[in-house]
């Protein structure tokens, strides 16, 4: 029997009703498909910038009383050690995790915000983060509820004295252990506050007397900005910046450096911070930003064993010079002899990063590990252990 034309059209009117049914219900299944990954990968995203994917990296570390065994530390938890973070709650347990040496708070509400912020992260963390901050002057993180006499207003050693006490009794009591400060810059012509007044023998007198206070209380304090004039051509947060430095530039640092007759190995201060100056002169850091000149670390450690730290890595002044090419950046700073480095990018995984590059670099023998044992040894020492 033979087909209708009218048939013929139904079936092939079916026929295409079903192919279009078909392709309606797989565009569906794609469309589910490309739904499902979008989603997951917008989770792995959100993941990924908590942390989540970080391992954890800070246990098995072998700790009696204030006895601590360096060789039961991987290489990875040294390195951890050596950096300084954003102290953003938000990242504490991140921080925890990568065995992180120490973090910086910046402005709170109050006392028992800070004091309640440094708990949380010390709580749980094996070995006891440095504590940062950085009163400097006129630059006062604490301005919401506690107001300091500024630098440039400290014209004699009772007056540091006095300042420096004053100072570690209240970063003491809310639990701080390093502060970023004094500035021995012989000129502030940036902020006009945060350098001591008189030329480089008063302050000289004026940064010894505070420094004196602050660590005696047992506040380690930080001399800056290595090897000087980081507060006179322009600010390095913004821009790189070149210098010439002269003898009486590096005066402060040589005496305040220096074991003497008056000074005592206790007394010498415990750190010194270098900046992302490119210098000639005095101190010539060979076209480089100081940070990452071997030739201005090794010339600063000529008379000084303490620790060195860099200024922020995330500062104009150091990335510019890098093209944000980070990788390199944190092998330079180890190379060039830092034993601290300040990271404030609270991306966690970008730390991560940062000691996984380090980690590189000692495993294809680009660092010594005896550099990084020999830096993490003075670290913990500072943290008041006994390292075996």
């Amino acid at each position: 029997m033979k087909k209708t034309k009218t048939s013929k059209k139904k079936s092939i009117s079916v026929q295409k009703n079903k192919k279009t049914a078909n392709a309606s219900k797989l565009q569906l299944q794609i469309l589910f498909v490309l739904l499902i990954l979008t989603f997951s990968l917008s989770i792995a995203n959100i993941a990924k910038a908590q942390g989540y994917f970080i391992p954890f990296i800070s246990d098995g570390i072998s700790i009696d009383d204030n006895a601590i065994q360096l060789d039961s530390l991987t290489l990875e938890q040294k390195i951890g050690q050596m950096i300084i973070v954003h102290g953003s709650t938000y990242n504490i347990d991140e921080w925890q995790k990568m065995n992180i040496g120490g973090f910086h708070l910046f402005a709170m509400e109050s006392a028992e915000i800070y004091k309640a912020t440094i708990d949380s992260f010390q709580e749980n963390s094996q070995i006891p983060f440095f504590v940062t901050t950085d009163l400097e002057g006129c630059q006062n993180s604490f301005a919401n509820f506690q107001e300091f006499t500024p630098n440039d207003q400290i014209t004699t050693v009772e007056q540091a004295t006095q300042k420096g006490t004053t100072e570690a009794k209240f970063l003491n009591e809310l639990g701080f252990s390093i502060n970023f400060a004094p500035i021995v810059d012989l000129e502030d012509s940036i902020w006009g506050c945060r350098s001591f007044p008189g030329d480089q023998e008063q302050i000289t007198i004026l940064a010894d007397a505070y420094i004196s206070a602050l660590q005696t209380a047992d506040v380690s304090a930080t001399i800056k900005h290595y090897p000087g004039k980081t507060l006179v051509v322009s600010d390095p947060h913004q821009n790189l910046v070149t210098a010439t430095i002269e003898a009486e530039d590096i005066f402060p640092y040589q005496e305040l450096m220096s074991i003497t007759e008056q000074r005592t190995k206790q007394e010498v201060i415990d750190l010194v911070m270098v900046s992302h100056l490119i210098t000639t002169g005095t101190v010539d850091s060979n076209g480089l930003p100081s940070t990452v000149s071997p030739s201005v670390i090794l010339q600063l450690k000529e008379n000084y064993q303490g620790l060195i730290i860099s200024d922020d890595t995330i500062m104009r002044g150091l990335l510019d010079f890098y093209g944000d090419d980070t990788d390199q950046l944190y092998l330079d700073l180890v190379l060039a002899g830092h034993d601290l480095i300040i990271n404030f990018n609270e991306d966690p995984n970008e730390i991560y990063r940062m000691i996984e590059v380090i980690t590189e670099g000692v495993e294809q023998n680009i660092i010594q590990e005896a550099q990084i044992d020999t830096t993490v040894t003075k670290i913990l020492e500072l943290k008041g252990f006994i390292v075996e």
